[in-house]
């Protein structure tokens, strides 16, 4: 990378608190990445934390010399006696041939350009083994929904009723969504404070919390937790029982901000693991296997109407929007085709958003960059999660500006949110004219 597309790469690094080894041309390729792996390699032998080298190679300009010199590197026997280097792509959206090409031969995956922060970190967090990237091609087992929540005395007699704590009204309907649907059984509470109240000992048999919420965060939350867990195991040790009689609720955090660091910020706080909004269906999946396994085999086979053998109807799903304005698949994620509740979601959220933009505009105004933090935070994360991508993604640059105390910029960019909605508004208009349910008088 240089020039221009340095300097951004750079700020996307530095936001996440990475220090780049280095900065080379093309023409350096695998003798740079080879002096940079043998210096990790010397490191780790001297007691430092052994790490994959993450190659960042630039296609914009040159997708052939770049392709190449990706190729000389994943293919480079150099590399047989330890982690191979992490090799990731960028390349413009418009190259979807060089895309191809990118899994062709190995690389761990391409990025678009313009590069996103969100994007771009995901890819070294899966570079690192602390996140994974989906495929198109993979079977998406993970996605069956074809399954109804048992009753919620069943669940809580298995330990198995998820207790979720989400402050945001559209996340809480795509979190609901997303669990009933995979047969799971949840109780909702909308902060922190709440949800320690509901937390009656042997209820639930996990916790799902988000970072930011009013009354109580997800870390005051999961404190008050394992505080009250350390007194009552103190409290059974003196009549000899001890902690193994306590059980250990698990806790997963949920948040829009997935910076490196995360992970480790969890465990410290007594968390169990995270997961990044929107929720990746096949990491939801996982997490669900792991900490609440009792929980499979109660789920119901969802009631299934009749197959007519008509032709279905035109459906939402089949609507022609473009992806960057409003993806389609995030929403089907959570509806059935012929679902009319989808378009009931998307008026939820559109009724939403104004208020949460003008609250961001006149948090800016009146300099209180907090308040604007918040404001542009929830329309992030509401927005992603029901695939108004273009909108999430400028409440998130405009979020990263207000962390790193860049006001002026997060002003410029709060004043891009109502078009970016109008835009919005206009693409999604005649789908949700066709297929929103009809008024009940």
């Amino acid at each position: 990378f240089d020039g221009a597309g340095r300097r951004a790469l750079e700020g996307i690094l530095a936001a996440a608190g990475i220090a780049p080894l280095g900065w080379y041309g093309l023409d350096d390729g695998l003798e740079a990445v080879s002096e940079a792996r043998a210096g990790l390699a010397a490191e780790s032998a001297s007691g430092g934390e052994a790490g994959r080298l993450v190659v960042l190679v630039n296609g914009g300009a040159q997708s052939e010399p770049a392709i190449a010199c990706c190729r000389t590197i994943v293919q480079s026997p150099a590399f047989t006696d330890g982690p191979a280097p992490a090799v990731i792509l960028a390349v413009p959206r418009a190259l979807a041939s060089t895309m191809s090409e990118a899994d062709r031969i190995g690389l761990l995956c391409a990025v678009n350009l313009p590069l996103r922060r969100r994007r771009v970190w995901l890819a070294i967090a899966a570079a690192l083994g602390r996140a994974s990237l989906e495929r198109r091609s993979e079977p998406r087992e993970h996605d069956a929904t074809g399954w109804e929540p048992p009753p919620v005395e069943t669940a809580i007699a298995a330990g198995a009723l998820i207790l979720v704590a989400e402050d945001n009204p559209i996340n809480q309907t795509v979190i609901r969504r997303m669990l009933n649907k995979r047969g799971y059984a949840i109780e909702m509470a909308d902060n922190g404070l709440r949800a320690l109240e509901m937390l009656e000992p042997d209820r639930y048999g996990l916790l799902l919390t988000d970072f930011h919420m009013p009354e109580m965060d997800g870390f005051g939350l999961t404190h008050a937790i394992r505080a009250r867990e350390r007194d009552l195991a103190e409290a059974l040790g003196a009549e000899a029982l001890g902690a193994e009689a306590v059980t250990r609720l698990p806790i997963v955090a949920l948040t829009a901000d997935a910076l490196p660091g995360t992970q480790q910020r969890c465990l410290e706080a007594g968390m169990d693991g995270y997961l990044t909004k929107p929720i990746e269906s096949r990491l939801l999946a996982e997490t669900l296997d792991r900490f609440l396994p009792q929980a499979k085999s109660l789920r119901l086979p969802a009631r299934r109407t009749p197959a007519t053998p008509a032709a279905p109807p035109r459906s939402w799903a089949d609507a022609d929007i473009d992806p960057q304005i409003f993806d389609l698949g995030q929403l089907a994620q959570n509806f059935s085709r012929d679902d009319p509740d989808a378009m009931v979601f998307l008026g939820d959220f559109l009724g939403m958003a104004p208020g949460l933009i003008q609250a961001a505009v006149t948090a800016l105004e009146a300099g209180e960059a907090g308040a604007a933090r918040n404001a542009v935070h929830t329309l992030k994360g509401a927005a992603l999660s029901i695939g108004a991508v273009r909108l999430g993604r400028l409440a998130a640059d405009a979020q990263d500006l207000l962390d790193a105390g860049d006001g002026e910029t997060a002003a410029l960019l709060a004043g891009m949110l109502d078009a970016t909605l109008d835009e919005l508004i206009t693409a999604t208009a005649a789908m949700r004219a066709s297929h929103s349910p009809a008024p009940t008088s």
